[in-house]
């Protein structure tokens, strides 16, 4: 951790650091940081992740349809409505369920040991999400699937 911490404050001191231009009050982003499992770090504008991202999606739609096989309970964007109320649904219950795990950390004083370690939100919150998630599954024979 403390490489990521160290990249990061060379580059906020630096002269390119945007530090000095916060004090003229709020500005659109500009730059996105990345940091992935511990091991490396990314900075790159704000425009070029806006392109990245609408690529990923455009790409995804396209690779979506490409591959939809019809179905005799609908078409494509009825099958995509399903599936969207179905994420919905899990969302919430793994929401839920990450919620009632940091309720039961904060009442054993341990409200902030997620931000020991890099991976410990994964650890702590990443099994209660699934868990929640994974049992609003039962809902999706009342979507027809």
């Amino acid at each position: 951790m403390a490489e990521n911490v160290l990249s990061l404050i060379r580059d906020l001191t630096s002269s390119d650091s945007p530090l000095p231009s916060l004090t003229t009050g709020y500005t659109k982003p500009r730059t996105v940081f990345f940091s992935h499992l511990n091991k490396t770090f990314f900075r790159y504008s704000y425009t070029t992740a806006k392109i990245m991202y609408t690529v990923l999606l455009v790409l995804s739609v396209i690779f979506v349809r490409a591959t939809h096989v019809p179905s005799a309970s609908g078409g494509f964007w009825t099958e995509q409505l399903k599936g969207c109320f179905a994420v919905v649904i899990g969302f919430l219950g793994a929401l839920l369920s990450s919620n009632m795990a940091a309720i039961i950390m904060t009442k054993m004083d341990k409200a902030m040991s997620w931000y020991t370690k890099p991976l410990a939100p994964v650890v702590l919150y990443g099994p209660t999400g699934l868990l929640g998630s994974s049992r609003n599954h039962s809902c999706l024979p009342l979507l027809g699937s």
